[in-house]
């Protein structure tokens, strides 16, 4: 890369959050990990060499982690108890997995800025964390999740589903550019209720009828016990600890982006539409895609599979063959 690449851009867009699975399968961990502290310290130093004003960092809501209870203040219409977080929550990063990609790339970005040389301009950075991404060429766990012979749910848990199109992404960008938006931004599709902005959460059941699919529950310990055992024989590509985003909710409120007079152009489930146009004729059980005679085995397994292809799913499957 040359230094000289930025040179008169006025604003840098970086993604931090590359939503491209098939990618990081191939790579190396350690080589992936250097790969991503590498970009975000070059891109920092080749657009501050550059004079560049500001940088916008594409993340992700990942950051936040995963919700089940109420842990802040909801508006008094809300019919639920479940919670979402804004740009003001605390991150609480993953140590390992899919979304740990994310913490690395925003802890190097920050450390490369505060380390920028004495009489460097540092360019001004906002943060766009964002909701489950779907459009485009976008590979994800939640997109791969909808690869799956049955959307998996966790029994007693109360799956929520938000997702932020590519084109509501690039509004946002533009918004924070405009409005010289510093900080942390988080994105997501939002309605109107009872007359007051909320996140456009969905559950599993009207997501999975949208998708044309159906639903299978698992208990929590079974479910995270069987993908941590099959990850380790190399059978699933991703850890255990990345499920959670599949199966347990984390939902955003954009308030910053909301007072600014920005809107979403797609709901949640406008943004299934688009994933379920995307992943028609794939079929992959925990992020591993299947073809050919790989994808009729999988298919036999029907409802027994969604993220856990165990040898007892395989076997069950057979018998009521």
């Amino acid at each position: 890369m040359s230094a000289h690449r930025f040179s008169g851009a006025d604003v840098v867009v970086v993604a931090g959050y590359e939503a491209n699975f098939a990618q990081r399968q191939r790579m190396d961990p350690q080589a992936r990990a250097h790969r991503i502290h590498d970009r975000a310290f070059r891109t920092v130093y080749d657009a501050a060499a550059c004079g560049v004003e500001r940088i916008i960092v594409l993340s992700s809501a990942m950051m936040y982690g995963t919700t089940l209870h109420t842990t802040r203040q909801l508006p008094a219409s809300r019919p639920d108890h479940l919670s979402w977080y804004d740009d003001s929550s605390p991150a609480a990063p993953p140590l390992t997995g899919f979304a740990s990609d994310v913490a690395l790339f925003e802890e190097s970005f920050a450390q490369a800025v505060a380390q920028l040389p004495t009489g460097i301009a540092r360019p001004a950075v906002t943060v766009l964390r964002a909701a489950a991404i779907v459009g485009g060429e976008v590979d994800t766990l939640v997109s791969r999740h909808f690869e799956a012979p049955r959307l998996l749910v966790i029994r007693g848990v109360e799956r929520r589903w938000q997702l932020c199109h590519v084109e509501d992404l690039a509004s946002a960008v533009r918004e924070c550019v405009v409005n010289r938006v510093d900080g942390v931004v988080t994105v997501g599709a939002v309605r109107l209720e009872n007359g007051q902005w909320v996140p456009d959460e969905q559950d599993s059941d009207v997501v999975a009828a949208r998708a044309g699919t159906r639903v299978i529950a698992m208990s929590e310990s079974a479910a995270f016990a069987m993908a941590q055992q099959l990850h380790r024989v190399g059978i699933l590509p991703a850890p255990s600890s990345d499920l959670s985003f599949a199966v347990f909710p984390w939902v955003v409120f954009p308030r910053r982006l909301l007072e600014l007079g920005w809107r979403p152009r797609y709901s949640s489930l406008e943004c299934i539409d688009v994933l379920a146009q995307a992943t028609k004729g794939r079929v992959g059980v925990g992020g591993r895609r299947f073809g050919g005679r790989d994808a009729a085995a999988a298919g036999a397994a029907g409802a027994a599979v969604a993220a856990l292809a165990t040898a007892a799913v395989w076997k069950q499957a057979r018998a009521h063959r």
